[in-house]
């Protein structure tokens, strides 16, 4: 078995020089595990599928509740929603499409909002005596 014989200080360097690879190592992991969405406690993977699993229910609710029969949608929530999908870590064009479609109904809540507040702001005509036989 071949021998190597090393000074004590290049013995120190030989350590040092492990030691910053292993740190480097430790480092490049940490941003691995982040750029991929996970983390230790795999927190942002399960809120991630609660997202996923919330999605239908939001689809469900876009195209089953029709704002004209509908009052108080949550119309801000909704666009922060449709807005953060792209946040997602797994984002797909699916979802890209999704977005636009939640984008789509929110400016028709929107829309309708205004036709609303615009329609109560006018004022109800009152019966006056001289108009209750005519």
């Amino acid at each position: 078995m071949p021998t190597l014989t090393l000074t004590p200080e290049e013995y120190e360097t030989m350590l040092q020089t492990r030691r910053e690879a292993e740190a480097e190592n430790e480092r490049l992991r940490h941003e691995l595990v982040a750029a991929r969405g996970l983390d230790g406690n795999e927190v942002i993977t399960a809120l991630t599928q609660l997202v996923r699993h919330a999605m239908p229910i939001i689809s469900f609710a876009v195209a089953n509740l029709p704002p004209e029969t509908i009052r108080g949608w949550p119309t801000g929530d909704l666009a922060r929603l449709a807005d953060g999908l792209e946040n997602l870590p797994d984002f797909a064009p699916a979802d890209d499409e999704l977005r636009l479609s939640w984008n789509d109904f929110v400016c028709d809540l929107r829309m309708l909002e205004r036709q609303r507040t615009a329609t109560s702001a006018q004022p109800v005509a009152q019966p006056t005596p001289n108009s209750v036989g005519d």
